[in-house]
């Protein structure tokens, strides 16, 4: 327990993070940015069964919700400056005098959109790395058992448990990183989005609208952007860091704002330009490594260096999902909402129970995870509920702590845009948790089971005096 403190350090409090101001708003634009990286995920998916033109609209539509969300974040990370953990802090001192179980309840929702993510790219990682590299890899332990790891799954792995050394070893050094992966990355997603200028063969006519409108499309949309919440909502993992930037909240709106621009426009060219080329079969088909078809076609052999680069970009939402679900812990354990083993920090002022538990988690859903989709459902059941409970919560502390200092402040015709976004996200909330047969393997026991995890913050918090005492 030699790394274990909270001991004061430099006048600060006991429990609080050592690594306060030392980031700036770039190292949060940094963690944010690989986001993008979604684009090899799912949209493939999205592609194949809507038609380019809707997916990257619903994108479109989707990160623009975010970008107003993120404002409205900006101007709570600014009523709440010292305060580390971002969503959860705002829903907490939204709702806290109406229901106090509310707080820990979202706290555990919002923590599994993020808290399951390791395990999703750690798999996404091994199997685009063996694709490039093994494709003829036979390599499997316990092979024909339902403990079977093949080569991919052990990638997988090691990606899990390099994220947490690197999450670890202090928010600086992940944030070094961070940068340095997206020094790379920002330029190859440019090389793609301009993919046609050095390529013959663009077809404008590749890009279609697979829907005819009905209900049923319209249902189907509804729960693809469901699916694709987390992967465009997901820059308000930069409120998270507010009191580890230089400037506060004003980092951090300069991050989510910076970020979510990025991703409009990654989500608008680069599907353009590989539909364009390609066509929507060659994404709907290959939907995690469309890319190498797109640099092939542009640049010649070079889609193994792409790779690379995907992946370090996927690693470094690794590290960005660790960062932020143990900051989601240790701020409750910290304000005494949840049971205090999560707000232990080690000698760099990472939260450590947290992280370790997390990640030991992600090895467990590694090793045993068999439908991805499944586990996405899931967790943006809580993810999304926790977002809109926290635009409610700005709707609250607008009307119940009208003079308190906000050094960010929205005009006054911002509550109606929050109304309008709570609005969106219920139904969006609604019918894709209630049709998940409409994805590729999606169940009514994934919905189950995301309902049920949040129960598990309740339950934290309704015991955290006997496990004090």
């Amino acid at each position: 327990m030699s790394d274990v403190t909270t001991a004061l350090k430099d006048g600060a409090a006991i429990g609080e993070l050592e690594s306060r101001h030392k980031i700036s708003w770039l190292d949060g634009f940094a963690f944010a940015a690989p986001v993008a990286t979604n684009l090899f995920i799912s949209l493939g998916y999205m592609v194949g069964v809507m038609g380019s033109l809707t997916a990257i609209a619903l994108c479109v539509v989707l990160a623009g919700v975010a970008y107003l969300q993120n404002k409205i974040f900006s101007e709570m990370a600014s009523m709440f400056p010292d305060r580390s953990g971002g969503v959860p802090i705002f829903i907490s001192e939204g709702f806290d005098r109406y229901a106090a179980w509310i707080g820990p309840t979202a706290s555990i929702a919002y923590w599994m959109g993020w808290a399951f993510v390791p395990a999703l790219v750690g798999v996404s990682i091994g199997t685009i790395l063996t694709s490039q590299f093994l494709p003829s890899a036979g390599f499997a332990l316990f092979a024909g058992t339902a403990y079977e790891m093949s080569t991919a799954t052990l990638i997988g792995i090691g990606v899990v448990v390099a994220g947490a050394v690197l999450t670890l070893s202090g928010i600086s050094v992940a944030a070094a990183v961070s940068k340095g992966v997206g020094l790379v990355f920002v330029p190859i997603l440019l090389l793609l989005a301009l993919a046609p200028v050095f390529a013959s063969g663009f077809d404008w006519s590749n890009l279609t609208n697979k829907l005819d409108w009905s209900s049923q499309s319209l249902s189907t949309v509804c729960v693809w952007a469901y699916l694709a919440t987390w992967g465009l909502y997901a820059t308000e993992i930069c409120a998270a860091f507010t009191p580890e930037y230089r400037n506060g909240p004003k980092d951090a709106r300069r991050a989510m704002t910076s970020s979510t621009a990025f991703l409009i426009s990654a989500f608008v060219f680069v599907p353009l330009s590989a539909v364009g080329l390609a066509g929507e079969t060659a994404l709907a088909e290959n939907p995690a490594t469309y890319y190498s078809l797109i640099v092939e076609l542009a640049y010649g052999d070079f889609a193994w260096f792409v790779t690379l680069v995907v992946s370090a970009a996927l690693f470094v939402i690794t590290v960005s999902a660790l960062a932020d679900s143990s900051r989601t812990l240790y701020g409750m354990s910290e304000q005494r909402r949840i049971i205090g083993l999560f707000k232990a920090l080690n000698g760099k002022g990472e939260p450590i129970n947290a992280i370790v538990g997390t990640t030991f988690l992600n090895l467990l859903l590694v090793v045993f995870l068999k439908n991805p989709v499944s586990l996405l459902i899931a967790s943006n059941v809580g993810y999304l509920a926790a977002l809109t409970l926290a635009v409610v919560a700005f709707l609250l502390l607008r009307r119940d702590r009208p003079h308190q200092g906000r050094p960010i402040r929205l005009p006054d015709r911002w509550t109606s845009v929050a109304l309008g976004i709570v609005i969106f996200n219920v139904l969006l909330l609604t019918f894709g948790a209630s049709n998940p047969q409409l994805t590729y393997s999606g169940s009514y026991g994934d919905v189950l089971f995301g309902l049920a995890v949040p129960m598990a913050g309740y339950l934290l918090y309704v015991f955290r005096p006997r496990v004090a005492q």
